[in-house]
């Protein structure tokens, strides 16, 4: 009889990448956070990690750019299978709410104005993100976001 034994899988946040994403990702989480804007971690490490490798770098290549910021339709419906892809190759968990942490990260690159020469309107982007949300990607919600909703005049 023999066993096998699998190496547990790793948070994808805890993947090792160059400083300069690491920075990236920080700047991310605050700017989200102080927008009242949802992302995982995970799934915001496993979406610019992936990124980074399609253009050259990441942590596959420690060389080459630690953050991808072209960003084609092709590239965000790309980051939507980062679960089947990278994960995989680097022996991480899936994370949660991936297409939500890509429109959120999305919005943070537009924001900011720091989507490079050659990427699509960041509009048509996030339009990918939002179209797998509405297709079945459904995000955990917060507890406030379930709260009912009075109107003035139910009020007596």
């Amino acid at each position: 009889m023999s066993t096998s034994t699998h190496a547990p899988l790793r948070r994808a946040h805890a993947v090792p990448v160059p400083r300069a994403q690491l920075t990236h990702r920080r700047d991310v989480v605050r700017w989200a956070l102080s927008h009242g804007l949802q992302l995982n971690r995970d799934a915001l490490a496993a979406i610019v990690d992936d990124h980074a490798g399609h253009y050259g770098g990441g942590s596959f290549h420690p060389s080459g750019p630690p953050v991808g910021l072209c960003w084609t339709l092709d590239d965000t419906a790309a980051a939507l299978d980062v679960s089947d892809t990278w994960c995989e190759s680097v022996g991480a968990r899936v994370p949660a709410d991936v297409a939500r942490t890509l429109l959120t990260y999305l919005r943070y690159l537009g924001a900011n104005h720091l989507f490079a020469p050659g990427s699509d309107r960041p509009r048509a982007l996030r339009d990918v993100a939002v179209s797998a949300l509405v297709d079945g990607d459904q995000p955990s919600r917060h507890p406030a976001a379930v709260a009912r909703v009075w109107s003035l005049r139910d009020r007596h």
